[in-house]
């Protein structure tokens, strides 16, 4: 699975028309990811009408659209409103309480900057349906520091990828691989080209 990290308000300008535009050039198979949040220092959070609007928008052209989550309230649209594929919770281990909170029957996907913070993870929430990626939380990554950091057979599992090149998911393939797309934002300078992403993708 491709997850595309289209981040929140700064990234998108908070503009549904530019969302749909950055969506329908996508090819298939992808997964759309936004962040939400109410309050991040320096940062615009996304409308919560501008979210809605881009799932409604992926519904009718079959692409699944999702989010991380950095608070409760971003939290609650998911149980009342949504469905989705997985809710993303970000490499902060002081979010991770919010595992807690996901329903039951939705899947939990979460970053891990270790597999110590994996096992914390799992012993904590063993009841949860997770999947997990390798995260260096650095902007942008090196190559290096994942392939330091992570045993080759949990980078086969799943990646979130700081780095500029698609090096990391050439030499590894992983399962579920999160990248972020688009030109505007503080992810900008290590976001994938549309081109990179056509040729991971054949």
């Amino acid at each position: 699975m491709i997850i595309l990290d289209l981040g929140a308000g700064d990234a998108t300008k908070n503009d549904i028309n530019y969302v749909k535009e950055l969506m329908r050039s996508l090819p298939e198979g992808v997964v759309v990811k936004f962040q939400l949040f109410q309050d991040i220092k320096g940062l615009t959070p996304l409308k919560k009408e501008v979210f809605i609007n881009a799932w409604a928008f992926g519904q009718k052209r079959g692409i699944p659209v999702t989010a991380s989550v950095f608070d409760e309230p971003s939290l609650e649209i998911f149980t009342r409103l949504l469905k989705v594929p997985f809710i993303k919770i970000a490499c902060r281990p002081e979010m991770y309480n919010l595992i807690s909170e996901v329903p039951h029957f939705m899947p939990v996907l979460v970053s891990v900057d270790s597999h110590i913070s994996m096992m914390k993870v799992v012993t904590e929430h063993f009841d949860k349906s997770l999947s997990f990626l390798c995260c260096v939380p650095e902007y942008p990554a090196t190559v290096e520091a994942y392939e330091d950091n992570f045993s080759t057979a949990m980078l086969n599992l799943g990646i979130s990828d700081h780095t500029q090149s698609t090096d990391l998911y050439m030499n590894h393939r992983p399962k579920l691989w999160e990248r972020h797309f688009g030109e505007y934002g503080p992810d900008a300078d290590h976001s994938i080209t549309l081109e990179e992403l056509q040729e991971c993708m054949k």
